[in-house]
């Protein structure tokens, strides 16, 4: 009798540890599954049952457009989309899509401020070419903007190389479309507090060529609409700054310092010996002709700099 008492609890031992514990509850419209064993998991990737499917860890299905259920070693959570009370555009706006859970509105996207972040600084000199890696901040006027933005090549990022603080003037290593397809695409959606709207891992090649050192001054972008946006549904979007002033669409950051190349100071070595020898420019206790030296181009002449005659 003994020995069937402990034949009958080694196997209930074994079925509980085979079955395991199973639960079902829901709460307020979310559903949650779990099955926990009691030896527990240390590899936390235990699957999921669940109305009658099998999940593996972190898979997720879709029960309607407003709910969606991920599987977590063994419990299965459901979150259920939350419609905002205010649509955010007149009634007549408004398009209903069986595909999504709340109504939608024709996008709009209203930019507060572009920012650049970048901060490193190195030495350069005409003719130099460098790739950079930098992020990008976009700040979004959330009162003028759609709650939700998506769809296929939606923005554009410009990037070029100014000799002015706002961008302004002619543009060097003009670089049209900085964004890879994922980033042109990137999706827009409110979120509470202050969190940023960024893009990382943003890669520019800078080609310091065409101009002089004044040239290369700062490293400037624009952020902007693409030039033929795709939203889902086929949906109306507009994109504008904020009072459309077109400069909250513009950041720069200065460069570091631009040095002659060895080419460049063994013209202008070439050159101040020639101003010696013409007396134009004596050493010690003459001055310079002009009291301003400028750096000429390549194949630029001092004399012609300073508007000194060769006669």
């Amino acid at each position: 009798m003994e020995r069937k008492g402990r034949v009958i609890l080694i196997g209930w031992l074994f079925a509980a540890l085979r079955i395991g514990f199973f639960t079902y509850a829901q709460d307020s419209g979310s559903s949650v599954a779990s099955g926990e064993s009691p030896i527990g998991n240390p590899d936390r990737t235990k699957p999921c049952s669940f109305r009658r499917q099998l999940l593996v860890h972190q898979q997720e299905v879709r029960i309607d457009p407003c709910t969606l259920c991920t599987c977590n070693n063994g419990r299965t959570s459901c979150i259920i989309e939350q419609c905002p009370s205010e649509g955010g555009c007149p009634p007549w706006e408004v398009v209903i899509i069986p595909e999504e859970c709340c109504p939608q509105c024709p996008y709009k996207m209203v930019v507060e401020n572009t920012n650049i972040l970048y901060e490193e600084t190195f030495e350069f000199s005409e003719g130099f070419t460098k790739r950079i890696r930098f992020a990008l901040d976009v700040e979004v006027d959330k009162r003028q903007s759609s709650r939700i933005v998506r769809g296929t090549n939606l923005w554009k990022l410009s990037a070029w190389i100014s000799p002015n603080e706002d961008g302004s003037g002619q543009k060097f290593s003009l670089e049209d479309q900085v964004f890879n397809y994922s980033g042109a695409e990137q999706e827009y959606k409110k979120k509470r507090g202050s969190r940023p709207w960024q893009w990382h891992e943003l890669r520019y090649t800078m080609n310091f060529q065409g101009g002089t050192c004044d040239d290369y001054k700062y490293f400037c972008v624009k952020f902007d609409e693409a030039d033929e946006p795709n939203p889902t549904y086929e949906l109306d979007f507009t994109f504008r700054p904020v009072d459309d002033d077109e400069a909250r669409l513009i950041d720069c950051v200065p460069l570091g310092e631009c040095k002659l190349s060895e080419d460049d100071k063994r013209v202008v070595s070439d050159e101040l010996d020639k101003l010696v020898r013409l007396g134009i420019l004596a050493v010690g206790h003459q001055s310079y002709t002009s009291p301003v030296f400028l750096i000429p181009k390549k194949g630029h002449k001092i004399s012609e700099l300073l508007r000194i005659s060769d006669t």
